[in-house]
C-alpha cells in the first residue's frame, strides 16, 4: 500500500513537472512572439519615417532645383511607384502584425491556463504534504522562472 502512495505521489509531481516543462515552452514562445512584434513596430517606424523623408524632398525639389517639364512626368510615374510599394508593404507588414497579435493572444490564454492547473494542483499537493521540501521548492522556482506578461 505504501508503494502505490509513492508511486502517485511521483505521479502527481511528474505530472506538475510536465506542467511546468509546458508553460515554460509557452512562456518563451510568448517571448519570442513579442520580440516580432517589436520588429513589426520598428518596421512600421521606418515605414513612417521613409515616408516623410520621401514626400518631403520631392515636394521641396522643384524650388531647390530649375524645374522642367520632363522632370515632373519622372517625378509623379516614381511617385505612383513609391507610393504603390509603400501600400504593398505596408499590407504585408500590417498582415504579419495581425498574425502576431493573435498568436499572442492564443500563446497568452495557454500560458494562463497552464498556470492556473500548476497552481490548482500544487495547493492541492501542498495541503496534503505529497511533495518533499526539495519537491517544493523546485516547483516554485520553476514557477518564478516563467515570465507572464498580460
Amino acid at each position: 500500500m505504501s508503494n502505490h502512495s509513492e508511486n502517485n505521489e511521483v505521479s502527481k509531481y511528474k505530472e506538475v513537472g510536465e506542467l511546468l516543462d509546458l508553460a515554460e515552452n509557452v512562456s518563451e514562445k510568448v517571448k519570442n512572439i513579442q520580440k516580432n512584434l517589436y520588429a513589426i513596430q520598428v518596421k512600421a517606424a521606418a515605414l513612417v519615417m521613409l515616408v516623410f523623408i520621401i514626400s518631403l524632398i520631392f515636394f521641396l525639389a522643384p524650388y531647390l532645383i530649375e524645374v522642367q517639364d520632363q522632370y515632373l512626368s519622372i517625378k509623379f510615374v516614381f511617385i505612383i511607384f513609391f507610393i504603390s510599394s509603400l501600400i504593398f508593404y505596408g499590407m504585408i507588414v500590417y498582415r504579419q502584425y495581425l498574425r502576431y497579435i493573435r498568436d499572442y493572444r492564443i500563446e497568452q490564454d495557454i500560458l494562463l491556463r497552464l498556470l492556473e492547473m500548476t497552481h490548482q494542483i500544487k495547493k492541492y499537493e501542498y495541503s496534503k504534504n505529497s511533495f518533499s521540501t526539495i519537491e517544493k521548492a523546485l516547483i516554485e522556482m520553476r514557477l518564478s522562472r516563467i515570465d507572464f506578461n498580460t
